[in-house]
């Protein structure tokens, strides 16, 4: 499978964090983890964070800490388990980011001061869904949060890291022609003027979006391009094809002198599109299509 890395960075924050507490909980001391703070953070992300769309992030964080040790100064907290993770979603599908600061009842890891927990740490991509359900990627975060009761738990989140996706990749080829752009077969036979069916279809491991024609001319002397390129396509599935008009002009003695036969010819058709982190893909096909025998009256 063929993936593209591309840099993640976020750097957000809010004032609306809750959530369920376990306070005081069972110390480590006796087997425990200490207390617990199970809570909830969110905020909106600007175009551009992880694509051109605007992202929605949402931050669970599952905080323990030994109240016996805060008085000592050292850290005295840690992210328990797997259940701390980052969301981000866009129109396009779901990354969940899984955060881990090493920490355990042995080993504490995050300052616990009053209600605000402070921690450093790693993240992985935990799993995707919609476009993103092949991603990848991993990358460090730092998070500030406060877990006081209420629900104006200020807070701030920073993440670094790259993420990795499945690539599209275009593939053109011939559906066939027809006479009839206009709208009469016997006028556009006359006038020289096929219409061909082109299938574009995406055969890579990832989505393409925005997929559009960049050019379409002929390598055969004699034929011109009478459609005018760029020609939108629209978003394409991996797996998922569309078929495509394009007219052509041929001249009066060129490439055939009678069309009462199919007429072949060449045609070079440019594609782009970008994959679900907005990274730019392209491709250039060589494509044998003909003009379509003379229609029938």
């Amino acid at each position: 499978m063929v993936v593209a890395a591309r840099a993640l960075h976020v750097s957000t924050g809010g004032a609306n964090g809750s959530g369920r507490a376990d306070v005081p909980g069972l110390g480590c001391a006796r087997g425990g983890d200490g207390s617990s703070w199970h809570y909830g953070y969110e905020s909106t992300l600007p175009a551009g964070t992880l694509t051109a769309l605007p992202a929605a992030l949402r931050m669970n964080l599952d905080v323990h800490a030994d109240e016996a040790l805060v008085s000592q100064g050292a850290p005295t907290a840690f992210l328990q388990g797997s259940e701390s993770t980052v969301s981000l979603v866009n129109e396009r599908g779901t990354l969940v980011l899984r955060l881990s600061d090493g920490g355990s009842c042995s080993h504490r890891t995050a300052t616990h001061t009053g209600p605000s927990v402070a921690t450093t740490g790693g993240w992985d991509l935990a799993h995707g869904s919609g476009a993103y359900a092949t991603a990848g990627g991993s990358g460090d975060f730092q998070v500030q949060a406060d877990v006081a009761p209420g629900a104006d738990n200020p807070w701030s989140l920073t993440l670094d890291g790259e993420l990795t996706v499945g690539q599209p990749q275009l593939e053109v080829t011939s559906a066939g022609s027809s006479w009839g752009a206009s709208g009469i077969a016997l006028l556009d036979f006359l006038l020289r003027r096929p219409t061909i069916l082109l299938r574009i279809t995406n055969t890579g491991a990832g989505d393409a979006f925005g997929v559009r024609i960049t050019s379409a001319a002929s390598s055969t002397p004699g034929v011109t391009l009478a459609s005018v390129p760029p020609i939108e396509v629209g978003d394409l599935l991996a797996g998922e094809s569309r078929t495509v008009r394009l007219q052509y002009q041929l001249e009066l003695l060129r490439p055939c002198v009678l069309l009462i036969l199919r007429c072949p010819f060449q045609v070079a058709i440019g594609t782009a599109a970008t994959d679900a982190l907005d990274a730019p893909v392209s491709d250039l096909d060589a494509v044998e299509v003909s003009a379509p025998p003379v229609p029938v009256l």
